[in-house]
């Protein structure tokens, strides 16, 4: 057990140097990204998916992401989730077992298929990459949902998969150190902060964030160790937290904390150990503890304006948009839904049809009135399903798991809301909604049928 501790605190460094040199090198950032796609290929073929290496190095893509863009290290905008897709096919058609393909994952499919013969685009280039920015994200989360469903996860083997997820984002937090400037050099204001973001879109940069804040403490909750340690998670809480606060963009933490409150009242209501009660009091002491003194460490970093942004304060003390421009974004959606009901204004037609209602031409911010907006009638159905599958999901499946895929729909949920699907990360996380986590006694049952 030790030795694999020491294991996890060695990868820890390794990904603090990777994340060091992808500043100094682009060309070595975008080699590490093809390599994780080269050698997750490769291990999922070599072993026919038989440890879900599919399912890890998918992980570890979708924790990369933002580093690689921000670093210019992607091969395209989107091979994020292009990545996701590619990897979670190869593992499910590399497996031994056969695979089932959920009706309701498919309707969601073929749904979103009729917007794509009502777009009107001049310029084909820009028809191009705006379908695939749009279209991309839908079909990262209907593979991820088809790979998922049902697919069972012993504790090691869930335990792996938050690893994988972890790594890469410390390395975020780890470039965030080295490619931004000085505090003390820092004009702070009330609006998200692009400058402590290494200088990319603050909103994506503090979503990976709340991710792995998420990770971490979901981890910690349920008695598991992502780096061995209770203390060395404790401390990665804090610097996630530290560095996500930083960007001043709300929506990857308000996320993250949302996600592990549902889960924890999940876990309340459902817990009948009161040895394994006592133990989550611990270790969600800990995570409050250490929650609170990164809060009020950062806010007195920025002379208080991290507590007005938080609180919606203007300096003058008056109350500002929570949404900061979402909510006319959303209104507008829906007026382009009364417009075009059936079909909807076209995939990726949304923003220019926005204009037609006194808006300033923008991507979506919210997936689900996008659905409405450019899917129409067609939307209606697709958001429907991506509602009721987890709730009918979370009704079948044993206690154990019920706070995790409460908790990964929340924080699936609320991602798209404030950030679309602008990163693989949503698509993903929908996937694991639909994942079954063994009891030790499922586990026993699981080794001895594989034997």
């Amino acid at each position: 057990m030790l030795e694999k501790r020491y294991y996890y605190i060695f990868l820890l460094i390794v990904h603090a140097g990777l994340g060091y040199l992808s500043i100094q090198s682009p060309l070595l950032c975008k080699m590490w990204g093809i390599a994780v796609l080269i050698i997750g290929m490769y291990k999922t073929l070599a072993n026919n998916n038989a440890n879900n290496e599919a399912a890890l190095y998918t992980a570890y893509w979708v924790g990369i992401e933002i580093l690689l863009r921000m670093n210019h290290g992607s091969l395209t905008y989107e091979s994020g989730k292009y990545g996701v897709i590619v990897l979670l096919i190869i593992g499910l058609f590399s497996e031994e077992r056969p695979f089932k393909l959920p009706r309701h994952f498919l309707v969601y499919f073929l749904c979103l298929l009729p917007a794509l013969t009502v777009i009107e685009f001049d310029d084909i280039n820009r028809a191009r990459k705006d379908v695939l920015f749009n279209f991309s994200g839908p079909m990262s989360l209907f593979v991820s949902g088809i790979y998922f469903y049902r697919r069972k996860f012993n504790k090691d083997q869930f335990n792996r998969l938050l690893l994988y997820f972890l790594l890469p984002i410390f390395s975020v937090a780890v470039v965030l150190f080295f490619k931004t400037p000085d505090l003390s050099d820092v004009t702070f204001t009330l609006n998200s902060n692009r400058k402590l973001s290494g200088g990319f879109g603050s909103n994506q940069v503090s979503t990976v964030l709340g991710l792995g804040i998420f990770i971490v403490s979901i981890a910690m909750f349920f008695n598991y160790r992502v780096t061995g340690y209770k203390i060395f998670d404790a401390i990665l809480i804090g610097i996630f937290a530290f560095r996500g606060l930083l960007t001043f963009s709300r929506g990857g933490i308000i996320a993250a904390v949302g996600a592990l409150f549902i889960a924890l009242f999940i876990f309340a209501v459902n817990a009948r150990n009161p040895q394994l009660v006592k133990r989550l009091s611990v270790s969600v002491f800990m995570v409050i503890l250490a929650s609170v003194i990164t809060f009020n460490y950062t806010d007195s970093l920025t002379g208080g304006f991290l507590k007005k942004r938080y609180a919606n304060e203007s300096t003058g003390g008056k109350s500002r948009d929570f949404t900061t421009g979402r909510l006319k974004i959303i209104f507008t959606e829906l007026q382009e839904f009364k417009e075009y009901p059936i079909l909807g204004a076209g995939l990726g037609m949304g923003k220019y049809e926005r204009s037609k209602f006194g808006y300033h031409q923008s991507a979506s911010h919210t997936e689900f009135s996008r659905l409405l907006a450019e899917h129409g009638l067609y939307g209606i159905i697709a958001l429907l399903i991506l509602i009721f599958s987890p709730l009918i999901y979370y009704l079948k499946i044993n206690a154990d798991t019920k706070p995790f895929v409460a908790a990964f729909t929340v924080l699936c949920f609320l991602t798209m809301t404030h950030g679309a699907m602008r990163l693989a990360m949503p698509g993903f996380l929908y996937g694991l909604i639909f994942i079954y986590l063994l009891t030790p006694k499922d586990d026993s049952l699981h080794r001895e049928q594989a034997e």
